[in-house]
C-alpha cells in the first residue's frame, strides 16, 4: 500500500510538473472592470508589459467598464477558468453592488486571489472656480447650499463613490452624486465645470493638481501619504476623522482556476514586484508597492474595506 501512495504522490508530483511547464499556453488577458486612462488601467497595462516576459507569452489588457465593475467581472466568469483570464480588481464589486442596490441583477462570485502589488489613497478634489480649498470650506459651502455641489465618481457602489458617500454622511451634508463608467469622464466634466468635485485616483489628477487646473482638498487614508504627503487627509477633518479607506491593486482569477496556474502566476508575478523597473513604475502611479504579492493580503484588505463600507450603506442618508 505505501507503494502504491507513493507512486500516486510521485505521478501527481509529475503532472503538477507538466502543467506548470506547459503553463501559460497561449496568451494572457487581464480584464480591467473600469474605462480606459484610470489608475486600475494604467497599472493593467503596467503590469501587463512586464509580467508578459516572466510567463513568456503575451499579456494583453482588455477594458470592460460599466455597472460598477461587475461587467468585467462577470466577462471573466464567463471565460474559461484555466488561469489565461485574469482580472485587476477590488474584489469587492459583487457585494458592494448587492449592499448598494439590493435590486441589481449581478450575482455573486467568488475569486482566487492572486495577491495585492500595493495600495494607494483616493484624492478628493475641486474645480478652482468653486472656490474651496479645503474639507472644511466644501463642507461649509454644502451646509449654506444644500443639494446644489455636485461631487462625481466613478459608480455606483465602487470604493470611491462609497468613500463619497462617508464623507457625506460624516459631515452631516448632502452632495449631488454623479456616477460615470471612468476616469477619463470624470476628469472631462470637472474640467468643464459641469460637476464641482471628484474623488480620483491620484495619477489620474496628479498633473491637473500641479497644473493648477484642479484643487486637492484631501486623500482618503487616515494618515498623509507617501505618494501625495502634501494633501491633508479626511481624518485632519475631525468630522471626518473615522474615514480611512484607499485602493488596492490585486490581482485575482476565477475560483475554479488550477492552483498550478494560480502558483506560477503568483512565482512571476513576484519576481515582476522585485524589479527596480516595476517599483518605479508603481511608484510613478503614485502606489506604495506591497514587500511580495500574496493571496491573503488581497483578501485581508477586501475584507477590511467591507466592513467599513458595510457600515456605511447600513447607515441613514446624510442630513439635508
Amino acid at each position: 500500500m505505501r507503494k502504491i501512495l507513493l507512486a500516486f504522490a510521485i505521478a501527481a508530483g509529475m503532472i503538477q510538473a507538466c502543467f506548470a511547464d506547459s503553463f501559460p499556453s497561449r496568451p494572457l488577458t487581464i480584464i480591467v472592470p473600469y474605462g480606459p486612462g484610470g489608475g486600475t488601467d494604467l497599472f493593467a497595462r503596467t503590469l501587463a508589459s512586464m509580467l508578459g516576459p516572466k510567463l513568456g507569452q503575451s499579456v494583453l489588457v482588455e477594458n470592460a467598464p460599466g455597472a460598477g465593475g461587475t461587467i468585467g467581472l462577470q466577462k471573466l466568469n464567463n471565460a474559461r477558468p484555466d488561469g489565461h483570464t485574469l482580472v485587476v480588481a477590488s474584489g469587492m464589486e459583487y457585494e458592494m453592488q448587492a449592499l448598494s442596490n439590493p435590486d441589481a441583477p449581478v450575482k455573486a462570485t467568488e475569486l482566487k486571489a492572486i495577491g495585492n502589488f500595493g495600495t494607494q489613497p483616493m484624492v478628493l478634489v475641486a474645480r478652482p472656480g468653486l472656490g474651496v480649498k479645503t474639507v472644511d470650506e466644501l463642507i461649509a459651502l454644502a451646509k449654506n447650499k444644500p443639494g446644489v455641489v455636485s461631487i462625481a465618481a466613478v459608480g455606483p457602489g465602487t470604493a470611491l463613490q462609497i468613500t463619497s458617500l462617508m464623507i457625506q454622511q460624516a459631515a452631516g451634508i448632502r452632495l449631488i452624486d454623479v456616477s460615470y463608467k471612468g476616469s477619463g469622464q470624470i476628469v472631462t466634466d470637472i474640467l468643464a465645470s459641469n460637476v464641482d468635485v471628484a474623488l480620483m485616483s491620484p495619477p489620474v489628477v496628479s498633473g491637473l493638481i500641479q497644473e493648477g487646473k484642479l484643487v486637492p482638498l484631501a486623500i482618503s487614508e487616515a494618515n498623509r501619504s507617501p505618494v501625495m504627503p502634501g494633501i491633508p487627509s479626511l481624518a485632519e477633518t475631525p468630522a471626518l476623522k473615522e474615514i480611512d479607506t484607499k485602493i488596492g491593486y490585486p490581482l485575482y482569477g476565477p475560483k475554479a482556476m488550477p492552483q498550478q496556474a494560480a502558483e506560477v502566476i503568483t512565482r512571476s508575478a513576484n519576481e515582476v514586484l522585485a524589479t527596480p523597473q516595476f517599483q518605479q513604475a508603481l511608484l510613478k502611479l503614485m502606489v506604495a508597492p506591497a514587500k511580495r504579492i500574496l493571496g491573503d493580503d488581497a483578501n485581508a484588505l477586501t475584507t477590511s474595506q467591507l466592513a467599513q463600507f458595510r457600515k456605511t450603506l447600513a447607515a441613514k442618508p446624510a442630513a439635508q
